[in-house]
């Protein structure tokens, strides 16, 4: 299991697979494994799978995740941009630094 080392704590934002138009929440649905890398990871020692997108500039996490949990999230003003579709989020926060080991 390699430990992963985020200079970075995680962008918290108001983003859900729907609105990348991935019409995925609420869905179950099989990885296509030519186009999807998930990855098995645990994360402040709670097992989980996480999607990679090889061509994102930074991590984010969904804010529900991080309220469900009680991580402190630290108020970062500007916006996130998204590549996909150039459509602008505000940004909500930043996390302190989360544990995180690839592999479960």
């Amino acid at each position: 299991m390699a430990k992963l080392d985020i200079s970075d704590s995680l962008s918290v934002g108001e983003v859900t697979l729907s609105d990348l138009e991935c019409k995925l929440v609420g869905k179950k649905r099989k990885a296509d494994a030519k186009s999807s890398f998930v990855v098995p990871l645990t994360l402040e020692n709670e097992k989980l799978y996480a999607l990679v997108d090889t061509g994102c500039t930074f991590s984010s996490i969904d804010k529900r995740f991080v309220n469900k949990r009680s991580f402190v999230i630290e108020k970062e003003h500007g916006t996130i941009t998204l590549a996909a579709n150039g459509m602008k989020l505000e940004r909500i926060g930043k996390t302190k630094k989360l544990e995180i080991l690839v592999g479960l």
